[in-house]
């Protein structure tokens, strides 16, 4: 090549294909219509219609009877960790040491499984066990123990208090408990005029 650069390069064979330009005819292959057919609400751009519509009528998931029972949104879910992978550690095993090792997440809950062996007693900190898994963690001379789940720690935001608004009487009363009427002395004090028979003004 007497030029260099990417602009250069030759396109690899059969790389680029023809465009192929709808409705121009049958020998483009897509006839005059583009697959589309003719007029209707399907031909037009931006048609969609949602799964299970069935053109108005009562669709067959609403004619049919419910039946069954499901509860996903509160179900409890632990993360499974089994016996066999508990053998790395040396003592002692709780929920952070299995998210450091990438056993579980940060915030799931510990659910230990029977699969495999244990070959040295350990003492296991998790939310929930199986009967099998409890003897064998046992008979390997080690602890089993439930825990609670916790929070994550972590500063907890606190919402500010909504300001209240302030009414135009409310506001007027504050400046003028602020600010009294009454003539103010040279020294900085208020005073209050009196009006005699002599014409003096008492301080």
């Amino acid at each position: 090549m007497s030029k260099g650069g990417l602009s250069y390069l030759p396109s690899f064979p059969y790389s680029r294909h023809k465009i192929k330009r709808l409705g121009r005819g049958k020998s483009s292959g897509h006839g005059g219509t583009s697959t589309k057919g003719h007029k209707g609400q399907k031909s037009r751009s931006g048609f969609g219609l949602l799964r299970g519509f069935e053109g108005g009528q009562m669709p067959l998931v609403r004619r049919l009877p419910k039946f069954g029972f499901t509860n996903g949104r509160f179900k409890v879910r632990y993360n499974i960790v089994n016996l066999l992978e508990l053998n790395r550690f040396d003592s002692e095993v709780d929920p952070a040491l299995l998210y450091k090792s990438g056993l579980v997440g940060k915030k799931s809950l510990v659910k230990i499984l029977a699969q495999g062996s244990l070959n040295k007693p350990l003492k296991v900190k998790a939310h929930h066990f199986s009967q099998k898994a409890i003897e064998l963690i046992e008979k390997a001379g080690g602890v089993a123990e439930k825990i609670k789940p916790v929070a994550v720690a972590g500063v907890q935001k606190t919402k500010q208090p909504l300001k209240q608004p302030v009414s135009a009487k409310e506001d007027k009363k504050a400046d003028s408990t602020e600010h009294p009427k009454g003539p103010v002395s040279s020294d900085g004090e208020e005073g209050t005029e009196t009006h005699g028979g002599n014409g003096n003004t008492n301080k």
